[in-house]
């Protein structure tokens, strides 16, 4: 059994998170689901943008120097928590 690529970490955990989110949403329990929308949204951006950098632009290069992990996917997986956790506080908006 070999180590886990941290890509594929990286792409699962965002995809988790943000079906997570989506649950959340869709059962309306939280105070300001647009928030939580717009944080799942966020990390589902950041899946998506490590997909396509692991499975199409690293093979085709000879040897790939992954910075924007640190530069592009952390910052946005850590906003887009940030963002759907911050949905947790405050009042519910009346309907």
């Amino acid at each position: 059994m070999g180590m886990v690529d941290p890509q594929d970490a990286i792409i699962a955990t965002s995809v988790i998170v943000a079906i997570l989110f989506g649950v959340l949403y869709s059962r309306r329990r939280v105070p300001r689901p647009s928030l939580l929308l717009a944080g799942g949204s966020i990390v589902m951006v950041a899946a998506a943008y490590e997909s396509y950098m692991h499975f199409v632009w690293e093979p085709s290069v000879h040897a790939p120097i992954r910075l924007d992990i640190v530069i592009v996917d952390v910052p946005l997986i850590v906003i887009g928590l940030i963002v759907g956790l911050c949905s947790t506080f405050g009042r519910r908006s009346p309907r």
